[in-house]
């Protein structure tokens, strides 16, 4: 073998080794990236069916609202009452207020269930939650939420509608 071919072969071998690395590194990113996605897919799904199974047998109140940068009013807590009926929730057995609602400080999605206002601690549901809407629509029982969470560069948004159910 003559020099020229051992730097050839040394040239070819470090370009193919050049390529495999950064081929590991592009699917180390991308697992990264995918993994954020199912993370925040997953808390997110987790808050929405906590709060399915639980106000689907509320009445809502007056939730307070906050405006927006641009001047536009937006709800971004929502309160409601589960009368004391263990065939609904067996654990609430008096009536009781529960509140979801956004902490826009720590972007985290929070949860009071408060029976004779014992002021309870929140209960984080879901972190990285930059945007929660719901809203109530008396004509059809319904809660309505929308809950969109960003994790990196990844951005989940979810929405449901949660029917109330007669007392």
């Amino acid at each position: 073998m003559t020099l020229i071919e051992l730097i050839l072969a040394m040239t070819l071998g470090a370009i193919l080794l050049l390529a495999m690395t950064s081929q590991f590194v592009v699917n180390i990113k991308f697992q990264n990236a995918i993994n954020n996605e199912i993370a925040i897919a997953r808390e997110s799904e987790i808050a929405i069916y906590n709060m399915t199974q639980t106000l689907r047998f509320a009445l809502p109140t007056p939730a307070p609202s906050t405006v927006d940068a641009s001047g536009n009013n937006y709800a971004n807590s929502i309160t409601a009452v589960i009368e004391g009926n263990p065939n609904h929730l067996p654990n609430i057995t008096s009536n009781t207020s529960v509140e979801y609602g956004l902490d826009n400080a720590s972007n985290t999605l929070y949860y009071i269930s408060d029976t004779n206002n014992q002021n309870v601690a929140p209960i984080i549901l879901a972190s990285h939650i930059i945007h929660f809407v719901p809203s109530w629509d008396s004509v059809n029982n319904n809660f309505n939420v929308t809950l969109t969470a960003l994790k990196g560069n990844r951005t989940v948004t979810l929405t449901t509608t949660i029917h109330a159910l007669p007392n």
